[in-house]
């Protein structure tokens, strides 16, 4: 389920930044507040699974997997769940009126992009029970990447025209 919402947010956060306009109550705002539920469960998870250590240890005490987790990916997982959109739908005060420029709120929902660095952590768990050899998993990996900085190459130079026609 992680990887679908990774996957979702890899392609769908950067072409509603770029072209997708309204903020109104539709089909893909539900969606990326499923997506928002799962990566706020998937989180809450991290405080009770076991890590390795870098001797390749499992460590299960529950103390240290929770001060692995703040150390490590907290802060990114932390700062990927904050619904942007919901902050800019929900202020109607004028000191945040200039955050809810269309230019602010696009920028502040690519913080959504930091999801995309769990993939990591899902492709070590997965290395040692897919049985690819290690080419053949970093040939996929690095096509993979290809086509999300492809996209996301895309969909930048879409918002940058979309900005040059605004302003």
């Amino acid at each position: 389920v992680t990887v679908a919402a990774l996957c979702f947010t890899a392609i769908a956060t950067p072409y509603e930044v770029a072209f997708v306009d309204s903020d109104d109550l539709d089909f893909m705002f539900f969606v990326n507040r499923v997506v928002d539920c799962i990566f706020f469960v998937d989180m809450v998870l991290q405080f009770f699974l076991m890590y390795q250590d870098q001797l390749g240890r499992w460590v299960g005490q529950h103390a240290s997997i929770v001060k692995h987790y703040l150390r490590t990916w907290f802060f990114v997982d932390l700062v990927s769940v904050i619904p942007v959109e919901l902050v800019g739908q929900q202020t109607d005060s004028a000191a945040l009126a200039d955050l809810k420029a269309v230019r602010v709120i696009r920028l502040l929902r690519l913080l959504k992009l930091l999801r995309v660095l769990r993939a990591s952590r899902v492709v070590k768990r997965w290395q040692s029970s897919i049985p690819f050899s290690q080419r053949r998993l970093k040939m996929g990996s690095f096509l993979v990447f290809l086509l999300v900085i492809s996209h996301w190459t895309a969909c930048c130079f879409g918002m940058s025209e979309k900005v040059a026609d605004e302003g």
